[in-house]
């Protein structure tokens, strides 16, 4: 991996565990803002239906939510169902710097499954600007056209974003090169001199470095 790790083994606890603090709720619940989340505060009132997106569920877990009562929900932070915290795309879109990916999709109200927890919370968020949907289909149709069509559409590279939340100070941070991870390391640990590389980290190696942080 393409990132100076000196400094951060020194803070690392190898042999502690991550905390899963926001997932614990047997009941459905809503968060309309950070500060109800990290402040438990929920919303027990509602009856939450999932609905997966079928067209990008390969390349994403993303969904929807409905209500019995209040039909789509969609102004709202986060939500809890089936023991599993959520995030809303349109919510963390317009709370990310806005240098963060300028050919980043535009927000919607989809939710997306928090895939590390603690004091960081790590997600990831579609982050091409052409058609994932499309670029499916047309992979999936098979052939030597489809294939190359899809490829053309949706870059491997520009699939997925990562995504950090620090629950301490509310700040999100956007990751999609190694001098993002800088930032959100130097933001995070002021009296450290973290340095990178240029290039672009895979999302499996932002998440491990979120989860090892998670064991501090």
């Amino acid at each position: 991996m393409r990132f100076s790790f000196c400094l951060l083994a020194l803070l690392l606890v190898t042999n502690s565990r991550a905390q899963n603090l926001f997932s614990t709720s047997d009941s459905d619940a809503l968060f309309p803002a950070p500060d109800d989340l990290v402040q438990h505060h929920p919303d027990l009132s509602c009856h939450l239906r999932k609905v997966e997106d079928v067209r990008v569920d390969s390349v994403i877990h993303r969904c929807w939510f409905t209500d019995t009562n209040k039909g789509m929900i969609k102004d709202v932070f986060a939500v809890i169902h089936d023991r599993q915290l959520y995030v809303q795309d349109q919510f963390v879109r317009q709370n990310l710097p806005y240098t963060f990916h300028p050919h980043a999709r535009k927000e919607s109200n989809c939710y997306y499954p928090v895939l590390e927890q603690g004091r960081y919370l790590y997600f990831e968020i579609l982050s091409e600007d052409k058609d994932p949907d499309l670029a499916i289909a047309m992979g999936l149709m098979g052939g030597v056209v489809g294939s190359a069509f899809g490829t053309t559409l949706t870059p491997p590279d520009m699939i997925r974003s990562s995504v950090v939340f620090d629950t301490h100070t509310r700040q999100f941070f956007g990751i999609d090169t190694w001098k993002d991870f800088q930032f959100f390391m130097n933001s995070a640990f002021p009296d450290h001199n973290y340095t990178t590389t240029s290039g672009q980290p895979k999302p499996e190696e932002v998440r491990h470095m979120i989860e090892n942080l998670n064991k501090l």
